[in-house]
Order: structure tokens, then C-alpha cells, then sequence
């Protein structure tokens, strides 16, 4: 019962911090990522800036939860703008996790030819 009620304490203050500090939990996860990958990496936390708005798709970021029905695809996630580059000045930005994710391994001609092929495909949805 005391192990559980403990267990429950820590949850929370970890919670709670990472909301504080998310930065950190991003530049913990790239630096994990660039050494499974065999990236570059020479971030430190204080590059990782955290905008209010992700620039991809305008969805308000959050920094972690609190809250276990969160909004996952809007949380803060820490990006390549070069996937090859790695995680290294200049080429990393914040952006939300379902921009993450829909962007993936893509290089810059992949993601111009994806976004060519939408509007090409549902401009018919736009007018």
C-alpha cells in the first residue's frame, strides 16, 4: 500500500516536471535517437526552443501531460529539418508530433512532391 501510494507521488511530480522541463526530455530522446541511428549529434538544451503554435500544421503545442487524455499528436517534438544532418545546430525545430510523424525520413523534394500531390489531388476540397 505504501510502496503504491509512492509509486503514485513520483508519477506525478515526473509528470509535473517534465511539463516544467520538456526541453530537456526532448534533447534526452534526440541524443538516445542520434546514437541508435548513428546520427551526428551536438544540441544542447537551451537550442531547443518551443513556439507556442507549430509552424506545419497551427496546432497549439503542449509540453508533455498531466493528463493521461491529452492531445498527443499536438505535443512538442523535436525535429531533423535533415533527417541525414542529425540532430545538429541548425537543423532541428519544434514542431508537433502529427507534423512529426506525417514528415517522418522525408527530404525536402519528397515533402514538396507530397505536398504537389495533395493539392493537386484535393484542390476539388479547397474551392
Amino acid at each position: 500500500m505504501v510502496d503504491t501510494i509512492r509509486r503514485d507521488k513520483m508519477r506525478i511530480y515526473r509528470k509535473r516536471w517534465e511539463h516544467k522541463h520538456w526541453e530537456n526530455r526532448l534533447w534526452n530522446n534526440a541524443k538516445k535517437n542520434s546514437r541508435y541511428k548513428g546520427r551526428s549529434f551536438n544540441i544542447e538544451v537551451s537550442d531547443i526552443i518551443i513556439p507556442d503554435i507549430c509552424p506545419i500544421l497551427g496546432l497549439t503545442l503542449l509540453r508533455g501531460s498531466i493528463d493521461k487524455n491529452c492531445n498527443s499528436d499536438a505535443l512538442a517534438s523535436l525535429d531533423c529539418i535533415d533527417p541525414e544532418m542529425g540532430y545538429i545546430k541548425g537543423n532541428i525545430w519544434v514542431i508537433s508530433f502529427l507534423a512529426n510523424k506525417m514528415k517522418q525520413n522525408a527530404n525536402r523534394e519528397q515533402l514538396i512532391q507530397f505536398a504537389q500531390g495533395v493539392l493537386k489531388n484535393f484542390s476539388a476540397d479547397f474551392n
